[in-house]
């Protein structure tokens, strides 16, 4: 007839307590290594215009707060700078046909200029 034998195995509460400790502690220090931020960083929003993040980033479980300094500028604002640029381009290769001589005066050490 076969015999049961009933083996325990006692594990006082302290064992318990560092094995699931040191568990949730790699778990919390991952965490924190992942959120940590050295320097500055930048964002790109849109992929049109950039903030500087002054201070620290600052995140709780559910929100993360980023403070800019500076401000952005539109994409609208942007267009129509570019547009005039262009404007003032084309009107600077319109006058760049004009032939500009500048005299040139003998300096008393010996050297030539010109302006």
């Amino acid at each position: 007839m076969p015999v049961l034998t009933m083996c325990w195995l006692n594990l006082s509460a302290a064992d318990n307590l560092n094995l699931t400790t040191a568990a949730d502690l790699n778990q919390a220090v991952a965490r924190d290594r992942k959120a940590s931020i050295q320097g500055d960083d930048s964002v790109m929003m849109g992929g049109s215009r950039s903030a500087m993040i002054s201070g620290s980033d600052t995140q709780t479980s559910a929100n993360k707060t980023i403070n800019f300094q500076g401000s952005h500028t539109d994409t609208a604002n942007i267009a129509n700078a570019a547009r005039k640029i262009q404007a003032q381009v084309i009107e600077l290769k319109a006058s760049a046909a004009v032939t500009i001589q500048a005299p040139i005066i003998a300096m008393s050490g010996g050297g030539m200029c010109c302006r």
